[in-house]
C-alpha cells in the first residue's frame, strides 16, 4: 500500500521519499508504481525517492 500512497502524492507534485527495512520490498516500489499506472493508462509523472535508511528518509524534515 505504501507504493500507492507514494504514487498519488508524487503524481500531484509532492516530493516523496520511501524507506522500508525490507530491501526487496523497497526495490519493488518503482515496478509496482509503474504497473499500477499502466493499468490506469497513465505514465509516471512524479519522482519517488527510495531511501536506504530511516535517517536518510527523514533528513531535511522539520
Amino acid at each position: 500500500m505504501e507504493h500507492r500512497i507514494a504514487q498519488v502524492f508524487s503524481q500531484t507534485g509532492f516530493q516523496v521519499s520511501i524507506w522500508d527495512p525490507d530491501e526487496k520490498a523497497l526495490s519493488d516500489v518503482p515496478r509496482k508504481i509503474d504497473d499500477h499506472l499502466r493499468l490506469l493508462g497513465h505514465e509516471r509523472g512524479g519522482v519517488v525517492r527510495l531511501c536506504g535508511t530511516l535517517a536518510e528518509r527523514v533528513q531535511g524534515c522539520a
